[in-house]
């Protein structure tokens, strides 16, 4: 008898070790930020994006939520999300700047045809810009047709249901009726109000980067209605401008705290 206890008790504290070896590499594999809580309305789109390599964050551990994403960091997004082997191909010089790779890669896939930054992707300057949603509704109809959709969206249903439709500019409007169509961007108000100029953050960028590659998983639906099973973005939360000491966002590098 005592043998024999003494062998189970062998067995639990051997089955003991193992958990409590597994259980911190299991768990390593969820990024957590600490400035974005369970109860934060785009925590588990940041927590897939974290957990799939696709974004970043501060060095000291902060995502930024509201913060605006620039072209840097949404072409990192982007490329690290929907076309990493071409990423990881690019060639850059010794001592280029971190976004250097993915803004290449981005403007060689044509992601940037027709945005405001085409010709500059080079400059750290301009890369560095916040993006707008009219900007952002283009990147992602040029996104989705070099992963492969066909990009038809109707635009007299698009101007059916956009209260500021007449305002936005020509060469967006192919775009935006695409990103509304998809459920990718949708209105600000219930008269669904484009609000083009307004800036995105960083928090919707990455919700649009787990819904869009929702949406290249299922082969692309048809762009000339609305995606009834795609829940809309919500109302645009209020930008904070990071003090002028904060620490750039480390977009290179993930740098995410890990839950242990």
């Amino acid at each position: 008898m005592k043998a024999l206890t003494r062998t189970l008790a062998a067995g639990l504290m051997s089955i003991a070790a193992l958990l409590s070896c597994s259980t911190p590499v299991l768990a390593a594999t969820t990024p957590v930020f600490n400035d974005v809580p369970e109860n934060y309305w785009a925590h588990s789109y940041i927590s897939q994006a974290a957990s799939n390599g696709w974004i970043a964050g501060y060095g000291d551990g902060r995502f930024g939520p509201a913060d605006n994403v620039t072209y840097a960091a949404l072409s990192q997004m982007i490329t690290r999300a929907f076309f990493a082997e071409k990423l990881e191909d690019a060639e850059t010089s010794e001592g280029a700047p971190w976004f250097k790779a993915a803004c290449t890669v981005a403007n060689d896939l044509g992601l940037y045809v027709g945005v405001d930054i085409r010709t500059q992707h080079n400059s750290q300057e301009m890369v560095s810009q916040p993006v707008s949603r009219y900007e952002m509704a283009q990147i992602l109809s040029n996104t989705m047709q070099a992963a492969g959709a066909n990009i038809s969206p109707n635009l007299n249903a698009a101007a059916s249901n956009t209260a500021d439709w007449e305002s936005i500019p020509q060469r967006y409007q192919g775009a935006v009726a695409a990103a509304k169509a998809t459920g990718l961007l949708v209105g600000t108000d219930e008269l669904g109000t484009f609000s083009g100029d307004a800036l995105m953050s960083r928090a919707q960028a990455a919700t649009i980067m787990v819904r869009l590659n929702d949406l290249i998983q299922k082969g692309f639906p048809e762009l000339g209605a609305p995606v009834d099973t795609i829940e809309p973005l919500p109302p645009l939360p209020q930008i904070v401008t990071p003090p002028a000491d904060a620490p750039a966002p480390d977009d290179g590098t993930i740098v995410a705290c890990l839950l242990y």
